[in-house]
This record gives C-alpha cells, sequence and structure tokens, in this order.
C-alpha cells in the first residue's frame, strides 16, 4: 500500500472534511534514535511514511512501562517546537497497517493496551487484540481511542495525567496529546557492535546489577542488566565492647557478616547491688535512707515544707526528672504513716494554698501541656493546688490550668506526671510525705566515720560514729575549721615596664598553692622635657593644636597673635590676681602648633552674666578666668568681665575676641593688651590624641534554636568593632550567626485505653519539648470468657480488654466436686477410679471389694484352678510376627470362658524397660491335631522381636474368674534361638531365622529400641553363615495409569512399620470436592496384578493426612512377608467409575527408594532378604 498518504487525512478523519481515515501501525522502536523531532502540524510537512519515528508528547514524553495502571512518562523538553534526543522518550516506529495503529515496545516485546478500567493501561504480547488497536485523530493535538473500549460504549482516551504518566480515561478529561516526528536527516542507530556487561554483585548498601549486553555506539541497553536491590546488612549477635557498670551504659557492638561494618547498641547500667550499705559490684556506699511522714490534711502544709510525692502501695517515690517531662521513679519503703527513700526528689513548697509552687534541686516544676512537666519555664503554668483525702492520704495536685491535669502515678510507666483522666487502677493519686515529722530513728545501723585532716582550703572533722539510716552524728565528728594558706614573701617573677604589667608571686607551705599579684605598668616618664621617655627611650609625641575660628565648651585653646614681623606670639605666665604682661613666641606649620612650655592653654567653659551670654576662658589653673579691665589683662577667680564673643577678623583664619565689658583683646609692642576696637587673634583647639586600641577578645558563640550565635570579634573603647586582634580589619557591625530555629521531629503517642494519646514534638538540637493533637483515652474494649467451674476448680468470667492487658475475674463459681464414678480393672486385684465428669484419676490402685462375688468396677473376684494351663506355644511369622498359645479343649469346655492376658515389656535405647503393655486376648481358632484352642498374640514389631512376653491363662465360669499358669519371659528372638539349635531345622529354615533376626536387630537400629541388645549378637559364626549374603536386585514397580480429567489427585504411597509392614496411600479430593462432589461418594480400590480386587475402602475408613484436612489417606496391610515383591494398585473412585489417575506400589518400591539412604538402606535390604528367604522356604 502507498505509505507516502497524507497523515492529515488520517488525523481529521473524525473532525475534518475528509472522510477517508488513512491507517498507520505504529509500532515503538527497539533501536537507538538520536537526532532533533520537530512538532507535527497540519502546516508541516504532513506525510507520514513507513519508517518514521515520532515521539508522543504532552509536557513529557509518552515511555512504555506500566505503573499502577498508568503508562510512565520520561522528562523530556520541548524548546521551539523541536525536541533533541528524548533519551529515555517511547520512540514509536510507523509501519504498515489497516485502519488501526499498534503501539508497540520492542524492548518488552509487548503493545500498550487499554483494561476498559478507568484510568487503567496493560501491556499485551498479542498485538491482534481489540485491547491492543487504537484509532488516532486531530490536526496540532490528538486523541486516541481504543477499538475495544469504543465499542464497549467507554470513550478510553489515551492521556497525560501530570506525574502519573499516561493514562486510559472513560471520557475527555485532560489535554490531547502532540507528535513530534524525527528530522528525516537523524541518524538511526543500528546497534551493530554490542558488548557483554558483567554482572555486578549487590552489596548491603548498594544495588548491583545482572549481566546483560548494551551498544557501544548509542549505549542502549540490549539485554539484562536488570537491577539486583542492595542485600542489607546480615548483622551477628553482637558482642558486648564495653561492659555496663553500676552507672554507666556499656556497648554492644554488631557486626556485619557480609561487609564487616559495624553498628553499636547501649547497654543498660546494672545498677547497684548493696549488701550492708556497701555495693557488691563497685564498692561505692549506699546512699542514707530518708523518712518522710505522710500529710493526711492540706492545711497544715506551709510555705517551706519539703516534701516527696509517693505511691507508698506501689513502693514508690518521685526522683529526679532529669531532663524529661516527667518525675522518674526511686524505691519508697512503706512504714505505718511513713515511707523512707534514698533517692527521692525532694520538693519545697512555695506560695500558698491555691497557688503553692513546687521548687526541687532542679528547678520549679511547672507545666504547658497534658503529660508534661517542665523546669524553669516562666512563660507556662507554675502554680499547683493540694487537695487532700483525710481517710486515705490520696492527695490531689492539680495544675491552675484545669486543662493540664492533676499528677498521676502510672503504675504500668512507672513515672509521676499530670494527666487529665480520672485515677483508676493504672492511674493512682500519690500521696504527700512530709519531711521533718518522722518519728526518732532508732539508729540502730551504726556505722564508724574516720577522721579528715582539714586542709588550706577544706574544712576536716574529727573521728566518730553515725546513723547509717538517717545520716545522724552520733558521737565525735567535730569540724575541724580550714587552716589557710601560709604564705611566704612575694617575689617578682615579672618585672612591670612602661607598657606591660609585671607579676609577683608567693607560695603557701603546706599545699604548694601560688598566689599571683599584678604589678601595673609603669607608664612613661619625661622629666627633661625632651619628648623621650626616661626609662625607655621611647618618644613622646607633644600635644598638636591646629587653627580654628569656632570655640565650644569643654575643649582646650591656645590664643596667639601675630606681631608686624609676621611672628606669633602666644599668653603665657598667668598668675591668679596679677595682670598678665609677658608672653611667649610660638612657631606654627601648616595652621597647627605644638605646645610651648611656658604658653597657657585656655579651656572654652559655657556661662552667662547678665545680659551677656557667650565663653568664659578657664586660665592655667582650674578656676582661675581670662578678665578683662578698662586698661588690663588679668586672671581673677570671679567670672565676671570672663564671658567673650568671637567674630571672624580681618586676617585670614584670624578671630576678634570682646568681652561682656566691650573691651577686646589685643596685641601691641609685643604683649597683649586691652582695646576699646577689634583686633586680629588667632585660636588653636587641641586636637584629639592618636588613638591606640585597647582591644578585648569577644568569643564566637554558637546560634541555638532560639538565640542568635557571633563569630569571634574584637571590641575597643572607642568603640569600633574587629575581626582580628591586631586591629587590622574594622568590621561595621558584630558578626552575628542567625538563630537556627527548632528542627522539629514528631512521635506520636496513640491513645490508650487509660491514657490520653497525644504528638510528642521534640527539637533534634536542644531540649524543647511539646505535646500537640490530645486525644481523649480510649476507654476499655471489653471481651468476657467463660470458664465453667469443674470438679476441683471454680468457674469464673474472665473480662480482657482487646487493646491492652486488662484482665479482671467475676461471676466466681464454685467447684463442683466428683461424681458418677467410672472404674477400670487394672488386671492385679486392684481397679482404676476416675471421676466420670472430669476424667480425673480418683485412685489409681483401689483394691477390689466383692460383693456377691463381684466388684463395683464389674470384676468377678479372682479364684484359681491348677488344671487351667498351657498345652503350648509358638512363633507365627506372616506380614507382621505373633506368638500363639495352646490351651488344652478339655479344660477350656470346663469354663464359659477361656482367655489369655499377655504382657508385653517396652523398652528405651539402653535396654531399661520404661512400661508394659498387657492385652486380653480372647480364642482364635481350635487345632485339631492338638485338641487344643489357640490364642493368637499379634502385633510384635520387627523391633521388638527381643521383648520379654508374660502370659496366664483366665477361666470365667458363673460370673466368676479363676487365675491359671502363667508363663514368663518368652520372646520371639527366643524361640528363633531354639528353633535354631536344633539338629532337625533344615538350612532353608536357618536361613529364614538368621535373615529374620538381621532384619529384626536392623529394625531395633533405625527405631532406636534396645540398640544395646540387638537380638542377632548372640549368632555363631557358623548360624551367621546361613544367611543371605547379598540382597537380590531390588526393583521399582512404580507405574501411574492416567484417565482424562481427573478430579481427585494422587499425592505418593509410602509404607509404616509398626506392628506389620503396611502401605499408605495419600490422595487430594480438593477439586471434586469444590465441583460439588462428596466424601461419602469416594472409595479406594486395591487391586493385584491381575486386576482382582484385594480390598475397597470406603469414606468411613479415610484418615486426615495433613492438619488442614484437603489431602486423605488410607492404610493397606494385606501384604504377607513373602509378598513384598508383590506389586498392587491403588485408584479412587466412584461407584465402579475411576475419578484418580491409578499408582502402583510394592514393598520392594519403597526399598528401591531407600536400599543407599544412610539412615533406612541396611533396614529395607535385611527386609527384602528376609522375604526372600521366607518365599523360597516356603516353595521348599
Amino acid at each position: 500500500m502507498q505509505m507516502t498518504r497524507r497523515f492529515l487525512s488520517m488525523i481529521l478523519a473524525v473532525a475534518m472534511i475528509c472522510g477517508m481515515l488513512t491507517g498507520i501501525t505504529i509500532s515503538a522502536s527497539a533501536v537507538s534514535v538520536s537526532g532533533s523531532f520537530v512538532k507535527y502540524t497540519a502546516e508541516a510537512d504532513g506525510t507520514i511514511a513507513e519508517g518514521d519515528y515520532l515521539v508522543v508528547y504532552n509536557g513529557k514524553a509518552m515511555k512504555a512501562a506500566v505503573v499502577s495502571g498508568r503508562l510512565s512518562y520520561a522528562e523530556v523538553t520541548a524548546e521551539n517546537d523541536a525536541i533533541a534526543n528524548p533519551d529515555e522518550a517511547l520512540v514509536w516506529h510507523i509501519a504498515a497497517s489497516d485502519t488501526y495503529y499498534t503501539l508497540y515496545n520492542a524492548s518488552t516485546k509487548s503493545y500498550a493496551a487499554g483494561t476498559g478500567v478507568k484510568n487503567k493501561a496493560q501491556l499485551l504480547a498479542d498485538g491482534t487484540s481489540d485491547e491492543a488497536l487504537w484509532t488516532g485523530s486531530g490536526t496540532d493535538a490528538f486523541e486516541f481511542v481504543n477499538k475495544a473500549n469504543t465499542a464497549k460504549k467507554v470513550n478510553a482516551n489515551l492521556r497525560s495525567n501530570g506525574t502519573y504518566g499516561f493514562a486510559c480515561y472513560a471520557a475527555s478529561t485532560g489535554g490531547a496529546l502532540t507528535l513530534y516526528k524525527l528530522d528525516a536527516s537523524a541518524a538511526v542507530c543500528g546497534h551493530t557492535n554490542v558488548e557483554q556487561v558483567a554482572a555486578v554483585a549487590a552489596t548491603c548498601t548498594t544495588d548491583g546489577s545482572e549481566a546483560g549486553t548494551k551498544c557501544t555506539d548509542c549505549g542502549a541497553i540490549l539485554s539484562g542488566c536488570a537491577t539486583v536491590p542492595a542485600l542489607g546488612h546480615a548483622w551477628n549477635e553482637g558482642e558486648v565492647t564495653t561492659a555496663a557498670t553500676c552507672t554507666t551504659d556499656g556497648v554492644k557492638t554488631f557486626t556485619c557478616t557480609r561487609c564487616a561494618e559495624t553498628r553499636v547498641e547501649a547497654v543498660p547500667a546494672t545498677g547497684h547491688t548493696y549488701e550492708n550499705g556497701v555495693c557488691t559490684v563497685c564498692g561505692e556506699a549506699e546512699p542514707a535512707k530518708r523518712s518522710y511522714v505522710l500529710v493526711s490534711d492540706a492545711s497544715t502544709l506551709k510555705a517551706g515544707d519539703v516534701i516527696v510525692i509517693a505511691s507508698a502501695s506501689k513502693g514508690a517515690a518521685a526522683a529526679a526528672m532529669g531532663g524529661k517531662t516527667y518525675f522518674a521513679q526511686t524505691v519508697a519503703t512503706a512504714e505505718t504513716g511513713a515511707i523512707t527513700a534514698s533517692d527521692a526528689i525532694e520538693i519545697t513548697l512555695g506560695g500558698e494554698a491555691g497557688a503553692w509552687t513546687l521548687t526541687t534541686a532542679e528547678g520549679v516544676v511547672g507545666t504547658s501541656a497534658v503529660k508534661v512537666l517542665e523546669l524553669n519555664n516562666a512563660s507556662g503554668v507554675q502554680t499547683w493546688t493540694i487537695e487532700i483525702d483525710a481517710a486515705t492520704g490520696a492527695a490531689t495536685i492539680a495544675s491552675t490550668n484545669a486543662s493540664c491535669g492533676k499528677i498521676l502515678y502510672n503504675v504500668s510507666a512507672t513515672r509521676f506526671t499530670n494527666y487529665t483522666t480520672a485515677p483508676n487502677a493504672g492511674m493512682l493519686l500519690p500521696e504527700i510525705y512530709r519531711k521533718g515529722d518522722a518519728a526518732p530513728c532508732g539508729h540502730t545501723n551504726v556505722v564508724e566515720v574516720e577522721a579528715v585532716a582539714a586542709t588550706c582550703t577544706a574544712d576536716g572533722c574529727e573521728a566518730g560514729t553515725k546513723c547509717a539510716d538517717c545520716g545522724k552524728v552520733l558521737t565525735g565528728c567535730a569540724v575541724i575549721p580550714a587552716l589557710g594558706h601560709d604564705y611566704g614573701e612575694y617575689t617578682v617573677t615579672k618585672e612591670a615596664t612602661c607598657t606591660e604589667a609585671g607579676e609577683q608571686t608567693r607560695t603557701c607551705s603546706r599545699c604548694n598553692a601560688v598566689d599571683t599579684v599584678v604589678i601595673p605598668a609603669l607608664g612613661h616618664v619625661d622629666a627633661d622635657q625632651d619628648s623621650k621617655c626616661d626609662r625607655c627611650g621611647a618618644e613622646m609625641a607633644l600635644d598638636l593644636y591646629t587653627l580654628t575660628d569656632t570655640l565650644t565648651a569643654g575643649s582646650v585653646y591656645v590664643i596667639a597673635a601675630k606681631d608686624a614681623d609676621g611672628k606669633y606670639w602666644a599668653l603665657s605666665n598667668f598668675e591668679t590676681g596679677k595682670e598678665v604682661t609677658t608672653c611667649t613666641e610660638v612657631s606654627f606649620a601648616n595652621n597647627a602648633v605644638n605646645t610651648p612650655d611656658a604658653t597657657v592653654l585656655f579651656k572654652a567653659v559655657e556661662g552667662t552674666y547678665t545680659p551677656y551670654t557667650g565663653i568664659g576662658f578657664e586660665g592655667a589653673t582650674e578656676g582661675n578666668y581670662l578678665h578683662l579691665n578698662a586698661k588690663a589683662i588679668r586672671v581673677t577667680t570671679s567670672f565676671q568681665n570672663g564671658i567673650f564673643t568671637v567674630a571672624a577678623g580681618t586676617e585670614p583664619g584670624s578671630v576678634s575676641l570682646k568681652s561682656c565689658n566691650e573691651k577686646y583683646l589685643s596685641f601691641a609692642n609685643g604683649k597683649f593688651t586691652v582695646s576699646a576696637s577689634a583686633a586680629d587673634l588667632y585660636l588653636f583647639a587641641k586636637a584629639p590624641a592618636a588613638h591606640v586600641h585597647t582591644l578585648t577578645a569577644v568569643e564566637a558563640k554558637a546560634a541555638t534554636c532560639t538565640e542568635a550565635g557571633n563569630e569571634a570579634y574584637w571590641t575597643c573603647t572607642c568603640g569600633k568593632l574587629f575581626s582580628d586582634a591586631e586591629g587590622v580589619t574594622e568590621l561595621t557591625e558584630i558578626p552575628t550567626i542567625p538563630a537556627l530555629g527548632h528542627d522539629l521531629h514528631s512521635t506520636v503517642f496513640p491513645a490508650t485505653c487509660t491514657e490520653e494519646g497525644y504528638t510528642h514534638v521534640t527539637c533534634s538540637r536542644c531540649d524543647y519539648s511539646d505535646m500537640t493533637d490530645i486525644v481523649e483515652a480510649l476507654g476499655h474494649d471489653y471481651v468476657r470468657v467463660v470458664t465453667p467451674a469443674t470438679c476441683t476448680e471454680d468457674g469464673y468470667t474472665t473480662v480482657t480488654c482487646t487493646r491492652c492487658d486488662y484482665s479482671d475475674l467475676t461471676d466466681i463459681v464454685e467447684a463442683k466436686g466428683h461424681s458418677n464414678y467410672q472404674y477400670a480393672d487394672n488386671g492385679d486385684g486392684t481397679h482404676k477410679v476416675t471421676c466420670g465428669v472430669c476424667a480425673a484419676v480418683i485412685d489409681a490402685a483401689e483394691a477390689h471389694v466383692y460383693v456377691d462375688g463381684v466388684c463395683v468396677c464389674g470384676v468377678s473376684e479372682k479364684l484359681t484352678d491348677a488344671n487351667l494351663k498351657f498345652f503350648g506355644k509358638t512363633v507365627i511369622f506372616e506380614a507382621d510376627f505373633s506368638i500363639k498359645y495352646y490351651v488344652p479343649k478339655a479344660v477350656v469346655d470346663t469354663y464359659d470362658s477361656v482367655y489369655v492376658s499377655v504382657t508385653k515389656s517396652v523398652y528405651d535405647a539402653d535396654g531399661n524397660v520404661t512400661g508394659k503393655e498387657t492385652t486380653r486376648v480372647d480364642v482364635t481358632d481350635y487345632n485339631s491335631g492338638y485338641n487344643a484352642y489357640g490364642f493368637k498374640f499379634a502385633g510384635i514389631a520387627a523391633a521388638e522381636v527381643g521383648s520379654n512376653v508374660d502370659a496366664t491363662v483366665y477361666g470365667v465360669k458363673d460370673g466368676k474368674t479363676y487365675e491359671g499358669a502363667t508363663q514368663s519371659g518368652y520372646s520371639v528372638k527366643q524361640y528363633c534361638y531354639n528353633t535354631l539349635s536344633k539338629a532337625n531345622t533344615t538350612a532353608a529354615n536357618k536361613r529364614v531365622l538368621v535373615d529374620f533376626l538381621n532384619y529384626a536387630s536392623a529394625a531395633q537400629v533405625y527405631f532406636n529400641i534396645n540398640t544395646k541388645n540387638l537380638v542377632n549378637a548372640e549368632l555363631t559364626d557358623e548360624q551367621k553363615a546361613f544367611g543371605t549374603a547379598t540382597v537380590a536386585a531390588i526393583g521399582n514397580d512404580r507405574a501411574d495409569g492416567t484417565i482424562d480429567s481427573p478430579s481427585v489427585a494422587v499425592s505418593g504411597c509410602t509404607l509404616i512399620f509398626e506392628g506389620k509392614i503396611m502401605m499408605k496411600f495419600v490422595f487430594n479430593p480438593t477439586t471434586y470436592l469444590n465441583n460439588g462432589g462428596s466424601l461419602s461418594d469416594l472409595s479406594v480400590v486395591v487391586k493385584d496384578a491381575d486386576g482382582q480386587v484385594l480390598k475397597t475402602f470406603t469414606a468411613a475408613d479415610f484418615a486426615d493426612y495433613n492438619t488442614a484436612g484437603t489431602q486423605k489417606s488410607v492404610v493397606f496391610d494385606g501384604l504377607a512377608s513373602t509378598e513384598m515383591r508383590k506389586a498392587v494398585t491403588f485408584q479412587v473412585m466412584v461407584g465402579g467409575t475411576a475419578v484418580s489417575n491409578s499408582r502402583t506400589y510394592s514393598i520392594q518400591t519403597y526399598a528401591y527408594s531407600k536400599q543407599n539412604d544412610a539412615a533406612q538402606g541396611t533396614l529395607v535390604q535385611d527386609m527384602i532378604k528376609y522375604g526372600d528367604s521366607m518365599v523360597a522356604w516356603k516353595l521348599g
């Protein structure tokens, strides 16, 4: 067919004008396709030809793998209406077909198909199925409709479904699909270069892969290479690498047997084992026990009381919380109205009734939620109410926030914490015990206290005694005050310099403690005014003053003037109360001056002298001010006329100074004077001294969940920050590390019958915790089981909870006592008495009591008769082995009935008698040749040939039993040896007997019976020579006949070694029964080789072969010892119709399968030897 038809005619088949739908088959390519895929549109090259490749796309590209009923997807990006190298995307290959597409995945050799079920897809091996056929329609967007589902009126569109892949929908619910066509110039890899990929073994932690092949050109996997999941660690039983001590956990290390990686688990601390006040393991002294007295009246409690919380009935007291949200438990010994405990947490009451505070050594106990006790949480509730039941002492310690509950003792969890549940058997109200009210201790447990010498810093004590129970000092033990240090003189260990401090130390003569004192740095000295330190020669810079035209209160100034020659002069030689008459020449450079020695420094001081406001100049001496009167310059202590205003001068940088009396400071003729007019002067302000940073380190602080941290930095007294100790790199702000925020993890504690459920939220970094999502306790879900009363035990109803371990006993019914007694004769003059209701043995051997010659057990009074005796006995070799006893006919005929009581001994492996089995044997036949009746005792197994057998004959007449003769200590083994020793025993008979004894010995070994006394152990070498040396070839008679459509399955055949050798046939009627058949209609027929029916078993003979009862079995015992090689056939029948295949089997078939078996080989070979010699003897 022509493959150059316009694809547009196909895709517009449903919605456009073209009436002919062009058919194209699409199959997924198994080859690697590289190159650019261009979006297919009606305007593009609309010709789809055989050999083209397409990608189906809708934001993601289709991928031919079914995941949860959806075609999977590949992450592929389309840019500029093109897809470059789609990698894992499924590339559909166009092939000729009729009307429908098939979406073929060559890698898995399967077709994408719709199931007709909403959202579901599947992969099929058959591409001709309607479910694997699709039609497509659209222009720029396409829909694929499944042929089978359309026929079922289900419009199943193959669509994109977001992250779930491409699914089948019953309606158009989603964006339609876009096709991308491979550019004609793209190359297709033919996988001509193939290499083998070796298998990689999986390890404990990493996946492996199977062997396979891949293309070396494009890298495509061609076969195999499936991922083999990581194996996971195989931990050994672990080894304790660090032993636990009394107080610290140990470590148990587990090693992976495959990779040797290790993990550890904590081995809990063993705890102390005290004996006579000392731990027997570590030697630590047992803490002194403290006594506390029960508080029964809450009104007696007061602030400052020290209490403990306990549950005396459970021997428990509250112990330290240790960072948990509850009080742990410690042992409390209950006394009358008091308890003794060594590790109870002592709680100090604060506040007042209605708002008590509970303070422990760990902090103030509060709460913010149910089951959460908190320490030192200022934002939570920290106050409690206390009520006490005077009759029981039960204390209700409730949070003042009622929603947080009250403190209860959780019996199963062994802890004290707050709950909102009502008290019950598992949640008890505690009691409060107060310290200090205890009855006087009897001081019966006195221990010696050794003297402890005082040291320089610690007190000592004298020797004495104290009570080990209450800790009270009984004698001695006076405190010896600490001695204090005995220091010598200070010795300078480091001299102080101008810039560095020194040190001097002294040492204690008793303990060698060292006392160190810092010698302050000396500082520089410049007595000779040469700007150099007289001690260390360091350069000392003079203060620098710079030109200014403003005054600032508190600043220091030099006042200068310039003469006609351009020289500068500064005011000097001030003296209180005197005129200023002299000045000092100063030199300037760059508008600055170093302080001249005789220059007076003036300090600007804000001041007011009504009505003037300005600046006062404080002179060389504090409190002396520059003062202008009408004619002279003076220095006085008065501020009057010492107020100046500053104005700009006529020279650049100059100013004029006018006092409040309208006078100007002026300079003329080499000295400073007073003038009525403004004069140019110069002000020089003291420049700040060069600052030397004094740095203080601030240590790095790690950020916590709630607090910011910081990196290390240094601060200076000037307020600047630096990142280094040298002050080189200045910081603009503290290098803060933001708070981390909590790393929260939630653990859900489900509600139980008696406790609320909640979610415990904790932080992995800090001790933050919270309880949320509180769920009320479920309450018990009761189940009642009635146990009826028996003869000896009361009856009752057991009430248990299906959710927890709660249980109780109710509805007690007294025991009924024994009744309806049953009696069983023991055969030794006693009978066993049992209860007819419960079968309990009341008396195992109660002596017969005869009334009118009959005991209550039904046994007639036993009499003896010397005429009751045996005529003889013999051994019969058949399928099993039996002893037949003969009693003369004349004796038997004198009684109403005669029976023989036979007792067989039972042995263990070492030949010890472990019991006896007694059997009553009635008449079995009459031997006319002996004129005697036979009594056959059957059922002696091969392993019991050596067992002793005792026989006693009894006669019954007129309701009375007479005891006759007893033959003791006989056995089949004895018969064999007696016969072997007779001169007239034939060689064939001797072979039978020797083979039989060898077979019996092998049975003893196999069944582990009396193995120290094997029955062939006494054979002489001459006798052994009669035995069969080598077993004749053992054949396999198994054969299976078949029928059409059997409804009963044949499971197999096997042998049973009991009193005789028997065959067990096993079958499975499940299919027959499922098809409506009835088990009662089934029978099992056993036939010989000639088709003769040997036995027919009915449903009443069937036994369950397995626990489920799905398999049934029958046991066939109809073969003699001469028929071990005789084959029989089993078949299940319904009426005359076979419903199972047949199974042909024989004793030698079983022997054939076991002849080389280590356990049974000797047994089955000796068994066949015995059977063969029996056949030869019979034929002879």
